[in-house]
């Protein structure tokens, strides 16, 4: 598949600059870090009692803050262009239909990495207090980015299928949900009624009590990183 690099530029400076000439932009990553610092440091007491600078406390809280942050950078990627009828230009141009989503996809991820970037604040607070673990905080953040980078693709394929921004986040969130508490399906496989080779296509899927986006989240960002774990994330942006 040929993918023209001068088309994915245009398309995805476009879309990130359209992102980032908002207030709104500024509103989120604003809240995100502030956010961010609350669990870590004032959501409970496990930071002062466990005594150790790290964030695993934030760990623990993260993947429910994307749940409802990652909706608000995904819901306007489609449902603004066929709201305002621009869609139809775009799929227009002397671009591929691979060129527009991949271009689109990676100016949700930049604005996402931007996010991340000023919540390392957080590692350098915690490196004034005591020597940190640079190798679990990374692993931490490569934790951060593969789960949100497989939330932002889910909630792209919700914004397309509405021109309503606010269907669009609720949709995005519904189905990072079902994804992220898919474990908790595997109980209930007894009673639908399926046949084993349909349990075993779910299973495959991450719908198991092992799998699953928010176990293979917390492996990684234990500083386990697995395959497996890659794998999967990767396989849902894909």
């Amino acid at each position: 598949m040929i993918c023209r690099r001068h088309v994915v530029k245009a398309i995805f400076k476009r879309n990130l600059l359209s992102f980032f000439n908002s207030p709104a932009a500024y509103v989120f990553i604003t809240i995100f870090i502030v956010a961010c610092a609350l669990f870590q440091f004032t959501w409970d007491q496990s930071f002062y009692l466990n005594n150790m600078a790290e964030l695993s406390v934030l760990n623990k809280y993260f993947p429910y803050l994307l749940l409802f942050f990652i909706p608000v950078i995904t819901m306007n990627v489609w449902s603004e262009e066929k709201k305002l009828g621009t869609d139809e230009y775009l799929l227009t141009l002397p671009a591929s239909d691979f060129e527009v989503v991949l271009s689109k996809y990676l100016s949700i991820l930049c604005t996402y990495c931007i996010s991340l970037l000023f919540s390392m604040g957080l590692v350098v607070f915690l490196n004034s207090l005591a020597d940190l673990d640079w190798g679990l905080i990374v692993a931490n953040y490569v934790s951060y980015l593969l789960l949100g980078a497989a939330m932002l693709s889910v909630g792209m394929v919700a914004s397309i299928l509405t021109k309503n921004n606010t269907i669009a986040f609720i949709l995005s969130l519904l189905f990072n949900a079902v994804l992220m508490f898919s474990t908790f399906l595997a109980v209930i496989y007894d009673f639908l009624p399926i046949s084993d080779k349909q349990v075993g296509f779910f299973k495959s899927l991450g719908f198991n009590d092992k799998g699953g986006m928010l176990n293979h989240f917390q492996d990684l960002a234990s500083g386990i990183l697995t395959f497996s774990g890659v794998v999967y994330f990767l396989s849902i942006v894909a």
